[in-house]
């Protein structure tokens, strides 16, 4: 029972039986149905070769009828261009236009002309008859044509896209005519028309003799007009007794039906509609074409061959295709057994050597040595092996490397997956987040590190690394009396995908003490120094009123130096001391609206003595309405003013200062632009920030603590407005002031 089943599950599962038993199926299924494919591929062949030759043929008789109407044309010319024909239809002369145009007639082989007047009556008529000399037949005057719609746009002198000639289909006594007419013109104008015709049997005729196939010519509704495919003459040809199948029945069988002839008509321009026909068992095939001349549709013709001659190759070749695929079917069932153990030895040594790799035997290898693709794909597969080997050997010393690295590193280090969960977490950050007393397995409050948590403050807003395609934020919060900072950084894919963030957390409890009780010393003592300060402004200034009598020019000179000693040292006081308040949130603007044009005029008149005396031209451009913004009046002054200073302090004699106040449809702008020093582009970052000074010649000759522009950018944010600057070193600089408008 045991030797049974595992035969069973060979067969069942095993990949020499997949690749035999479909081989063997297959090959009997090819040779059971070859016979029958081969047969019909090549029934197929013929019967497009077929249909081709039936094409061409539907092709040569679309040409044909296009040579009848170059002939009637070329005849029709000839006539009309005759000398003395267009005065003989003027005059009515029938013996002189006989005279003229019977040599036409003979030479070309009109089957039938009409000579008409400018009224539409026949002038001279002369139609072929079957049967009968050429020079018995009588010519024919006095009928009516005029009430034919064509011979009437041509009387009329009617022209359209095709020119002045018309075609029309006529039936005579004789049978049906196709014509052609066009105009006779004498001296300039039009005395008649003139028509030359052909006949339909003659046409069918001929045309069958050039396509070497049965023509058959059809009315718009189906009727046929002209066939040679039942022609009493060539019945012999055809096989059919003349006795038991007349014209009249074959006539009957061509004949389409009205909707029929419309489809056909209408398919006719973008394929070859095809039927078949048994006469007196015999089978024909038509091809359908649509019967056009200058732009008109008559009707429809087509062209017949017989098709029994298909079916005797077949019948002939059937049985050597059977014998053929017999023994190929013997043939490709002993060459596929060979070759289907050929393929399933090899391959099962890989199946067993890739089940012990995955298990993570990595030592194992196929011992697999051909030079076919299975030892190609067994030699590849070895050397993925060794590879994968040594790339694992790799990772474990990097594994180990990296979370030697991590486990050293004081600062706390987390790597959070798409849904907030921690994924790998340092010595540092696990002691980091014990002593802030979070569960360390809970992803909550983790999730408030992350970039766009309402909870951050932040102190820098990142920027993305351009190289990395990352994007980098800084954030500090506070928990209880620990201060903590955190360094969040998206990690993508090299697909650009987001795989997860890595945040770094770092405890600067201590340098925020620090920083807190540095500014709190900077305001006490900023306070402390106002008291002996202002003692020794109110003693200079008693000094400067009372003692200019009894002091000599050099010691009232040591005078104003102090008394502009301790005015620089208020203002730097003033500075510290408002900086202090701003941090402490204590200061309260007195918001009031405010025609900041006239702030802006205050402010420049205030500083226009200094800049005349340092030689510096300042100029204010002022819009011609006064824009109405709401602010403190006396910080967003000191601001402008601040500004003004800075353009005062480094700009050199000579120069200039112009400010420019614009606005537009939500802001004003106060542009400052001055020609000075310029501002380098490494300074330009820092420029905002405390107690920053650029470093260049004239910072260390002027005086100040570089906290101007950082209290100018904090009172214009708390306006809601913007402070930015634009400078080039050695080219002056560009401060501009926006504010919000208060009816934009």
């Amino acid at each position: 029972m045991s030797n049974n089943t595992s035969l069973w599950r060979r067969i069942r599962y095993g990949i020499g039986a997949r690749i035999i038993i479909p081989f063997l199926l297959l090959t009997l299924l090819v040779a059971g149905i070859g016979t029958f494919i081969i047969t019909s591929q090549f029934t197929q062949t013929v019967n497009e070769r077929y249909n081709t030759q039936l094409v061409d043929a539907g092709r040569v008789v679309s040409e044909r009828m296009v040579d009848f109407e170059d002939a009637r044309l070329s005849t029709l010319r000839t006539i009309a261009g005759t000398q003395g024909v267009a005065q003989g239809l003027l005059d009515g002369d029938t013996a002189v236009i006989e005279e003229l145009v019977m040599p036409v007639i003979l030479n070309d082989g009109a089957d039938a002309v009409e000579l008409l007047d400018k009224d539409g009556l026949e002038i001279y008529g002369w139609q072929r008859l079957e049967d009968v000399p050429l020079d018995e037949i009588e010519s024919q005057s006095g009928r009516d044509f005029s009430s034919i719609d064509d011979v009437a746009l041509v009387l009329e002198g009617y022209t359209d896209e095709s020119g002045d000639k018309r075609v029309i289909l006529s039936e005579t006594p004789e049978g049906y005519f196709l014509f052609t007419l066009g105009p006779v013109i004498l001296d300039g104008e039009q005395v008649g028309a003139a028509m030359v015709g052909t006949s339909l049997q003659t046409m069918a005729e001929e045309l069958s003799q050039y396509a070497l196939a049965r023509v058959t010519l059809y009315a718009k509704d189906g009727r046929v007009l002209e066939t040679t495919l039942g022609s009493e003459e060539e019945t012999g040809v055809l096989g059919l007794p003349s006795t038991s199948l007349t014209y009249t029945d074959i006539v009957d069988a061509l004949r389409e039906k009205p909707e029929r002839a419309q489809v056909v008509a209408t398919k006719a321009d973008s394929e070859v509609p095809l039927a078949q026909l048994e006469l007196m068992g015999q089978i024909y095939r038509l091809a359908f074409g649509d019967w056009r001349l200058r732009g008109q549709s008559f009707g429809l013709y087509s062209v017949a061959f017989p098709i029994n001659l298909v079916a005797s190759p077949l019948n002939q070749n059937r049985d050597t295709f059977l014998v053929i695929f017999t023994v190929t079917f013997l043939a490709v069932l002993i060459i596929g057994s060979w070759t289907a153990q050929r393929i399933t030895k090899p391959l099962s040594a890989l199946v067993l050597t890739a089940t012990a790799v995955g298990e993570g035997h990595l030592d194992q290898r196929t011992g697999i040595n051909r030079q076919d693709e299975i030892g190609q794909l067994a030699a590849s597969f070895d050397l993925m092996t060794a590879r994968l080997e040594t790339r694992t050997q790799q990772l474990i010393k990097q594994t180990s490397e990296l979370e030697t690295i991590l486990n050293t590193i004081t600062d706390g280090v987390i790597l959070l997956d798409n849904a907030s969960n921690i994924v790998v977490a340092n010595v540092a950050a696990e002691q980091l987040l014990t002593d802030l007393s979070y569960d360390f397995l809970v992803a909550g409050p983790i999730r408030e590190l992350l970039p766009g948590s309402k909870n951050y403050q932040e102190t820098n807003a990142g920027q993305p690394d351009e190289e990395t395609d990352t994007y980098t934020q800084i954030k500090q919060y506070q928990i209880g009396r620990r201060n903590l900072m955190t360094l969040a950084t998206e990690v993508m894919t090299p697909a650009g995908e987001h795989f997860g963030t890595v945040l770094v957390l770092r405890d600067v409890t201590r340098e925020v003490e620090a920083e807190h009780l540095k500014d709190a010393f900077i305001t006490s003592i900023s306070r402390e120094l106002r008291t002996p300060l202002n003692a020794i402004q109110v003693y200079t200034d008693l000094l400067l009123k009372t003692g200019n009598d009894q002091l000599d020019g050099r010691q009232l000179a040591f005078v104003r130096n102090i008394q502009k000693g301790s005015s620089q040292l208020e203002h730097h006081l003033d500075q510290l001391i408002h900086i202090s308040e701003i941090q402490a949130g204590t200061v309260k603007l007195d918001r009031r609206q405010i025609q900041f044009s006239e702030v802006v005029q205050a402010a420049v008149d205030n500083w226009h003595g200094r800049f005349e005396a340092k030689r510096i031209d300042l100029h204010l451009q002022l819009p011609d309405e006064s824009p109405s913004i709401t602010a403190d009046q006396a910080q967003i002054g000191w601001v402008i003013e601040s500004l003004l200073s800075n353009a005062h302090n480094y700009t050199p004699s000579g120069g200039q200062v112009e400010v420019q106040l614009t606005k537009n449809e939500h802001v004003i702008h106060l542009d400052v632009i001055d020609s000075g020093i310029g501002i380098a582009k490494g300074d330009q970052a820092h420029l905002f920030d405390r107690f920053f000074r650029a470093q260049n010649s004239v910072n260390h000759e002027m005086r100040g603590v570089g906290l101007g522009l950082f209290i100018a950018r904090t009172v214009v944010d708390m306006h809601q407005g913007d402070l930015q600057v634009e400078s080039e070193l050695g080219h002056g600089s560009t401060f501009r002031l926006t504010l919000p408008l208060d009816n934009p």
